[in-house]
Formats: C-alpha cells, structure tokens, sequence
C-alpha cells in the first residue's frame, strides 16, 4: 500500500497504477473516510458534551461563545476541556441520588438494632 502511495507522491504528471493496486487504493480510502466520519461523530459528541457542561460550569459563557472556542481545538484539548468543565460543574452541582440519606454525625450502628432480624 505505501509504495503505491510513494509512487503517486513521486509521480509528476501521471502514475500508472495496476487494477489490483487501484482496487486496494479504492479499499484504503474507503476505511479512511469510515475512520474520518467515526472521527467527526466524535468530535461532535464531545463538543455537545462541553456545550452542556459549560452551561452549568460557566452560565456566564453564552453557547456561540463555547462554540466559538470549540472550533479552533483538537481533540486532545476537546478531552481535556470537556474534563475540566466537568470537575467545574460537579463542584457548582454535586450530583447525589434522590434518595441518599444524608450523613451525620450523631447516626450510630446501634439505632438500628431494633430493625434486625
């Protein structure tokens, strides 16, 4: 595969390639827009991601703003954007169950005695 790429990148005006080359230039590209479309759905999920969690984190950022930002970054910093923006809006809204009872300090083991079987 990459000696029918070296020979195109070398080629001037013109490459001759054989069928069976051509067939496995057609397989590679095609893997590579399927990768490139994987890439993109990603891209876009993790951007929704930020837009939501930068409402919470930073209310005060309009969404074309973090749009706006978004745009210009790869997706390392996408992960590491969408990592800090979410510490951020755990601490401005810790997430706990309905349910959870709350901690104190006078609770105690034995309080509960009456309820074993």
């Amino acid at each position: 595969m990459y000696d029918i790429v070296k020979k195109l990148a070398d080629g001037e005006d013109s490459v001759t390639v054989a069928k069976e080359e051509l067939n496995m230039l057609k397989t590679e590209l095609k893997a590579l827009f399927d990768r490139a479309e994987c890439g993109d759905r990603y891209r876009a999920a993790l951007c929704e991601r930020i837009y939501k969690l930068s409402a919470v984190a930073q209310p005060e950022f309009k969404r074309g703003l973090t749009e706006a930002i978004t745009k210009s970054l790869g997706i390392a910093e996408l992960e590491e954007m969408a990592a800090a923006l979410a510490k951020a809006a755990e601490r401005k809204m810790p997430i706990m169950p309905q349910l959870a009872a709350e901690k104190t300090e006078d609770t105690n083991a034995a309080d509960d005695g009456a309820f074993r079987i």
